[in-house]
């Protein structure tokens, strides 16, 4: 089916109702027709996927969609496409996903998402474990693939610091507003010093909220103003990600910042936290 609720937003990209006829005048311009047309057959004849349009900055660039949907079990798989090259490597697939997960509760009975990449397509698994995704290993069906689910619970967590979708039982999806308030949050943090998610959290008046930060904070197109690298986890480490380039950079800018870190990798100073230290972190062991 067609999803037909109001559209979903953050920064330039949008999820939201698509029109099929505008997708297929795509096709022409597309490396990918094939997929693409295959996914939204589907959408439009089946009653377990649920599909979404991509845009960015209002245009056009790809889809989104559940599909395998299993109410009873909580299940469902994940597949996205970007659908001309030149829309790709822009950080869109990172925050079209992330927006689907942020509002999976409102979107669909599953608390479980399965998803699929190609063993060679690097893009395709970064974006999928940037968005908490766990490996799960080959597909036993085509070794060519691998395996990635992600879990919707509140004690999902990355490296120690939970950062999956909204809370359960909030009112209201996660729009843009929300993800905004944190960033002007994390803006406000100065030069040098640090926070973490959960404090970000109470700032920008979401109470519990340490898995929204981190959804928007993973969320943000290269390039922008804010400073995602100040902020970590509770434990005073920066939270470990699949990808060790990713934690490496972040380590490089904090340190280019004057931010230091004791053997264990904890900051080292406490008065480099902003406003200040989580409480009881100069008793904490490594």
């Amino acid at each position: 089916m067609l999803y037909e609720g109001p559209d979903l937003s953050s920064g330039p990209v949008s999820i939201g109702r698509a029109d099929p006829a505008e997708m297929r005048a795509e096709y022409p311009f597309s490396d990918i027709s094939a997929d693409l047309e295959s996914c939204l057959g589907s959408a439009e004849t089946r009653t377990d996927v649920l599909y979404f349009a991509i845009r960015r900055d209002g245009s056009l660039v790809g889809h989104i969609l559940l599909h395998g949907l299993d109410p009873a079990a909580g299940r469902a798989s994940v597949a996205y496409h970007l659908s001309r090259p030149e829309s790709r490597n822009r950080g869109t697939g990172t925050a079209a996903l992330g927006l689907l997960l942020a509002n999976i509760d409102r979107l669909a009975p599953v608390s479980t998402l399965e998803m699929v990449s190609e063993r060679t397509n690097e893009a395709s698994r970064r974006i999928a474990e940037k968005c908490g995704f766990e490996y799960c290993g080959p597909s036993p069906e085509d070794g060519s693939l691998v395996l990635y689910e992600w879990r919707g619970r509140d004690e999902g967590s990355v490296g120690g610091e939970a950062v999956g979708a909204c809370r359960r039982g909030s009112p209201d999806p996660c729009p843009v507003s929300t993800w905004e308030k944190v960033y002007e949050v994390v803006r406000a943090i100065p030069p040098g010093r640090v926070s973490t998610y959960g404090r970000v959290a109470e700032m920008a008046g979401l109470p519990r909220g340490a898995r929204t930060v981190g959804y928007a904070l993973h969320a943000l197109p290269e390039g922008g103003d804010v400073p995602w690298h100040r902020v970590i986890n509770s434990q005073g480490r920066i939270s470990a990600l699949p990808d060790p380039i990713h934690c490496d950079m972040q380590r490089s800018l904090l340190e280019a910042e004057g931010v230091t870190f004791d053997a264990s990798g904890r900051i080292a100073d406490g008065s480099r936290f902003w406003p200040a230290p989580p409480a009881g972190f100069g008793n904490r062991e490594g």
